[in-house]
């Protein structure tokens, strides 16, 4: 009941249909839903999809049980065929691995079947039937194995059938341990204990700002201290300390002034300074006025991460030390929300990536270091009043282990399947509303309906979207219909909706990669559509149009039917 975005839907009931596809609802959806549990990720949203499975049990023309599930004729007996002969392979030794051993010594050429390839219809069906129907088959795989670890099982025992997929992983593995050195920063869950940069408050006492708690070391929290070691002047003090959001620190100056500040690290109970092994430190939105430029200078680091292309202007004093400076003009929309699902975002008709107007760098060793902010105006021109400084720990450029951003995709489609992140398979045949993701800022839902549960409708809210509510719902067999806060939104067959730093809506009748993305479309995940994987489900011509929303921290929700 928080949740506030729970459906009020009036939807008609379609009759059921053996051992097929129901009404096409919406074919898909593809969401890059970033938050500090799933930390960035992406997830696919598909709609009637043609599987077997939709219906387990059903009554064929003779009035006997059917098993859906089953492979019975056709195209899934072979499919059957192919697994079986697999499993006989694996019963007679290990021949077969020993074969791909010594083509591992050489240069052998990769490819990842695609759809309409004879290779794919095998692996599809593995995939998505044969992994939970005959798991036996399958040695070294489980479900939330990737499409690419399957063709790589088919390439094992029929290679004249399935090439070597591309992929880094072709097999599963156990994983390596996460060997990053750098100590995280969470400036989310500090507290703002005191905040007196300068001694300009609004707090009294020591001239300091002070994160409490910002990360821990060895269990043991520690502070997070800035001072100014120069005079400060600000423009706004009151904005100082942490972001809108609270996910990033904010050092408010007056334009045409520079500070030196230090950054250093305190024991949360007993104020001793604290070394820590390695950390990473981001300065966030880097850009300027039309007559002001913003350089950050830092020295003691030991390396830095840019993003490429970037916007950031680099100037290294040959000892250790680097400047930091705007060359793009920015403005307050296209201020990042996350430092750590930092991406493209429109600000006032301009398309920026956050990532080009940041900087990460790695510090080892130490308990502090230091920082020179300067906000240069042109000579002989008025400046402004003031920017806004913004600072974190990781960032999307360079992240330690705890905050590793991850892409994933989930899915809700057709009749009655939901594929959550880990890739397990959720059939639901009743009416009601489901948690596709339920972090501490991303609420997504979907609406289950009628007894073969088909997918009505999609509601997202959450901190992420200001708590505000966008809904994605069906209107006939063949219309989609969105709305933003109650508002009508995206009506016409080719339409846009933008709101800058909350909501870009497209709606067209064709696929448009351009709009995406890209890392977003370079997942290769579980989901396997009827018609292809993502993002090939998207690419032929859509009943319903194809619905596109680009939402904070890089959440993508991509919509048909």
């Amino acid at each position: 009941a928080n949740a506030k975005i729970w459906f009020k839907l009036a939807v008609t009931r379609h009759r059921a249909s053996s051992c097929r596809c129901q009404n096409a609802v919406m074919s898909s959806m593809a969401i890059a839903a970033a938050s500090r549990a799933l930390r960035s990720v992406a997830v696919a949203l598909a709609a009637c999809s043609a599987l077997a499975a939709a219906q387990p049990v059903t009554t064929g023309a003779a009035g006997e049980p059917v098993d859906c599930r089953r492979p019975t004729s056709g195209v899934e007996a072979e499919h059957a065929l192919l697994q079986r002969q697999s499993a006989v392979s694996l019963a007679r030794g290990s021949e077969p691995a020993k074969a791909v051993e010594e083509e591992d010594e050489e240069e052998i050429d990769c490819h990842t079947v695609l759809e309409g390839e004879p290779c794919y219809a095998h692996v599809h069906w593995a995939w998505i039937h044969g992994i939970y129907g005959y798991p036996q088959w399958y040695s070294g795989l489980t479900p939330a194995s990737s499409f690419e670890d399957f063709q790589a099982y088919m390439h094992e025992h029929r290679p004249e059938l399935c090439p070597m997929p591309c992929s880094a992983g072709l097999r599963p593995s156990a994983g390596e341990a996460c060997v990053s050195r750098a100590v995280s920063l969470d400036f989310f869950n500090a507290e703002l204990s005191h905040n007196n940069l300068g001694g300009l408050g609004p707090d009294t006492g020591r001239a300091e700002m002070r994160y409490k708690h910002v990360g821990n070391r060895s269990g043991e929290p520690f502070d997070l201290i800035v001072t100014a070691t120069s005079p400060f002047r600000s423009h706004r003090q009151w904005r100082n300390g942490l972001a809108e959001g609270g996910k990033y620190g904010l050092i408010n100056m007056a334009s045409g002034t520079s500070v030196d500040l230090t950054f250093s690290f305190e024991d949360s109970l007993s104020g001793t300074p604290v070394v820590l092994d390695a950390f990473h430190f981001s300065f966030l939105d880097i850009d300027q006025g039309s007559t002001v430029k913003e350089r950050i200078s830092v020295d003691g680091f030991e390396s830095y991460a840019l993003y490429d292309p970037t916007d950031v202007a680099v100037d290294l004093d040959g000892e250790g030390g680097a400047v930091f400076s705007s060359t793009r003009f920015g403005a307050g929309c296209d201020n990042p929300r996350d430092p750590l699902t930092l991406g493209e975002v429109t600000c006032k008709g301009q398309t920026i990536n956050q990532k080009s107007r940041a900087v990460t760098l790695l510090f080892s060793n130490t308990s502090s270091f230091s920082a020179t902010m300067e906000l240069a105006c042109e000579p002989g021109r008025w400046c402004g009043t003031g920017r806004n400084i913004l600072f974190a720990g990781s960032s999307s450029l360079a992240s330690s282990c705890e905050e590793a951003p991850r892409l994933g995709l989930c899915a809700a489609f057709g009749d009655p399947h939901f594929v959550t992140f880990d890739g397990a398979h959720t059939v639901i045949m009743e009416d009601k509303v489901i948690w596709l993701v339920h972090s501490r800022d991303v609420w997504i839902q979907a609406l289950s309906k009628g007894s073969a549960g088909n997918f009505q409708g999609l509601a997202i809210g959450g901190a992420f979207l200001g708590n505000r509510t966008l809904l994605v719902v069906k209107d006939t067999a063949f219309t989609l219909h969105a709305s933003f806060d109650g508002v009508d939104i995206l009506t016409g067959a080719v339409d846009e909706y933008i709101e800058p730093g909350v909501i870009e809506g497209y709606r067209s009748e064709t696929w448009n990669a351009t709009l995406h993305n890209e890392e977003v479309l370079r997942v290769r995940t579980q989901i396997q559509f009827s018609v292809g994987p993502w993002p090939e489900r998207f690419l032929k011509k859509p009943v319903g149009g194809l619905l596109l929303f680009k939402l904070p921290g890089s959440v993508e929700v991509t919509v048909t039917g």
